[in-house]
Order: C-alpha cells, then structure tokens, then sequence
C-alpha cells in the first residue's frame, strides 16, 4: 500500500475546494505545507491532520471516538486539534 498516496488523497478529499495556501494559513502555518503533503513530499503528523479534518469537516472528532471506541488510543480533549502546531 502506498501511504503517501493515500495521505495525500485523503488530504486533497477532506481539504475540499478551499485553497492549499488558504488551508496552510488556517492551520497556522507561514509556508503552503499543504502543497508538500499533497505533492507526497512530506507528511502531516497525525495530531495536525486531525486538526485539519476536525477544521473542514466538523464533527470528525466524534465520528473517530466511535471507530475507535474499543482501541487503546487516547482520543481526549488533550488531543491536539486546537493547538496550532
């Protein structure tokens, strides 16, 4: 399976029609990182991508605790999606 390529679909899908310099700006960011994350040069770490999902699709957070209701992964009000970085 080729992550890269799904990261950056999954990036491209959850981003929508709003700009990747746009988005960049919104998480806080001075470069186009989304530029690098879609073109597979770099990766998002999980926390940012939560925040990016949880930004353009509102009620992301919910929908993982379900999935992950039985998993070991601390998915909290701790977690990382309101921080900027």
């Amino acid at each position: 399976m080729d992550h890269a390529a799904l990261s950056a679909a999954l990036i491209a899908r959850v981003r929508g029609k709003m700009s990747q310099a746009q988005l960049s700006r919104r998480l806080g960011y001075a470069s186009n990182v989304v530029y690098l994350w879609e073109q597979r040069r770099r990766l998002p770490a999980l926390g940012v991508f939560l925040r990016l999902a949880e930004l353009r699709r509102p009620g992301v957070r919910q929908a993982l605790q379900q999935f992950f209701a039985l998993s070991p992964l601390p998915l909290s009000d701790s977690t990382p999606l309101g921080d900027a970085g």
